[in-house]
């Protein structure tokens, strides 16, 4: 088994399944409240507490510190008289398990993926307990964001800065730049300006070299509700740009181990120790006429 794809498929199902959460929590933000609401909502909050630790303890040793930190504030975070209804946030709490089966420092940059999903997560979290006028929880909550930003920054800024050293060429920045402003018109002003912007193009030319046409990416990417209120969306648009290229491509590993798979079991070869068809001897008869 290859342990390190393993990981970096954990941290992208982690990843996954935060951004399902972090949509959940916006909806019920916006709705009225409601008990069977502020139960799903303390569920998934529970569900997040446990992911957060065992974020702490799979993650990169230079990033433990703050993690370990966020995650000890979003336990004062995470006490409430509202009784959660787990079985709504099986899914998250799974991911989170599955992190602490893999060998510790691998992952990748999609670690970086599943940081930023975390960081919207926690601050919907916080939005959500101020609205609920939860002040302790969405003050733990705030505490525990600014620890999350920086193990998140931390693990950033490496993977960015080996993106934009890989910047194209003059005239391809100008070819992506009118991609991304036909893509997201909405958002092209505030991606063009962000300092990560030079990172997202290498990412989208890279994405275009195996067989991703970038506008059709960037559509695609552009409906997720984090692009709304980000500070840097450009930052955001590269590690889901990333994790769905990665995704993409165990797609593809996968159908094509299933199709070598298939050709193997319909012609089934001969076993080695297969007794051979015994020779015939030679008849008389047979001698004669040849």
């Amino acid at each position: 088994m290859d342990r390190p794809a393993d990981a970096g498929s954990s941290w992208r199902n982690a990843e996954a399944e935060l951004r399902t959460a972090y949509a959940f929590i916006l909806t019920a933000t916006e709705g009225p409240a409601g008990d069977q609401a502020d139960a799903q909502v303390q569920a998934q909050a529970a569900a997040f507490a446990e992911l957060l630790h065992n974020t702490a303890a799979a993650a990169p040793r230079q990033l433990r510190a703050d993690l370990r930190a966020a995650a000890a504030s979003f336990n004062r975070a995470n006490r409430s008289a509202i009784r959660a209804e787990h079985r709504t946030a099986d899914a998250l709490r799974q991911a989170g398990k599955a992190l602490l089966t893999m060998p510790s420092d691998k992952g990748g940059d999609v670690i970086t993926g599943a940081l930023i999903s975390a960081v919207f997560l926690l601050i919907a979290l916080s939005e959500w307990h101020a609205q609920r006028g939860h002040e302790q929880q969405a003050a733990a909550a705030r505490q525990s964001l600014a620890h999350l930003q920086a193990a998140y920054q931390q693990s950033a800024r490496p993977h960015l800065a080996q993106l934009a050293a890989r910047t194209p060429s003059p005239e391809e920045k100008a070819r992506l730049t009118a991609v991304v402003e036909a893509a997201v018109p909405e958002h092209a002003q505030k991606i063009l300006a962000d300092p990560a912007c030079p990172a997202l193009f290498t990412a989208l030319a890279q994405a275009e070299s195996a067989g991703t046409p970038p506008r059709q990416v960037l559509t695609d990417l552009a409906g997720q509700r984090e692009l709304d209120t980000a500070d840097h969306p450009a930052e955001v648009l590269v590690w889901r740009l990333r994790a769905a290229t990665a995704d993409r491509d165990t797609q593809r590993v996968r159908a094509a181990n299933a199709r070598s798979t298939t050709r193997r079991t319909a012609t089934p070869a001969t076993p080695a120790n297969a007794p051979s068809t015994p020779r015939q001897p030679l008849t008389d008869e047979r001698r004669r006429s040849r």
